[in-house]
């Protein structure tokens, strides 16, 4: 075996600190991105994104496998309960049957060790595909509105220019007008 149990961190400790990790991706974008409007449009993003809503589903899912996965190591109690009526020739028959049945797996083998170890690494691959997910979300949201604010900016830097130019033209007009510029000056602007 590779992995014997002196190198290898217990199964709980990894998923401790899994989530610990999700906790810090999750809240590190409201500490780099500071703008109260792109936050509010990233909490909207990250509550409306349905690849996220199902990143989270299979999260979930496998965290369910992960506590079936550790609740395997405990025994099993099944109970049966029966009871027949039968009627033949006017007698009535009433019968009762009640069974219980109790096992315990031993991991002889390493199978629900196997299982477990398994079941903890889905878990980890499908926490790590949620925050890529998210990372890329956040992401897309962050460039789309600073591209935004830049568009936005450039807009006014060339209806500011527009107005600079057109202010130059009068100008120049003014003092054609008044024999102090000619055509190509005017021509030139």
């Amino acid at each position: 075996m590779l992995l014997n149990k002196k190198n290898r961190k217990n199964d709980t400790e990894i998923y401790n600190n899994t989530c610990v990790r999700c906790i810090v991706a999750y809240e590190l974008w409201r500490e780099l991105f500071t703008d109260p409007c792109l936050q509010k449009l990233m909490e909207l993003a990250l509550a409306r994104n349905t690849d996220l809503r199902v990143a989270y589903l299979k999260t979930n899912e496998a965290k369910a496998v992960v506590q079936n996965a550790k609740l395997a190591y405990l025994p099993s109690v099944n109970i049966n309960a029966e009871g027949t009526i039968s009627r033949f020739d006017g007698s009535t028959s009433k019968t009762y049957n009640l069974g219980a049945g109790a096992s315990w797996e031993i991991d002889l083998f390493g199978k629900l060790t196997a299982a477990k170890r398994e079941a903890v690494a889905a878990l980890e691959s499908s926490e790590a595909y949620r925050q890529a997910v998210q990372t890329q979300l956040v992401s897309t949201v962050a460039d789309s509105y600073y591209t935004l604010l830049m568009l936005d900016n450039q807009l006014g830097i060339n209806t500011e220019t527009r107005k600079n130019w057109t202010e130059t033209i009068r100008i120049l007009e003014a003092l054609k007008k008044n024999g102090r510029s000619n055509e190509t000056a005017i021509l030139q602007a």
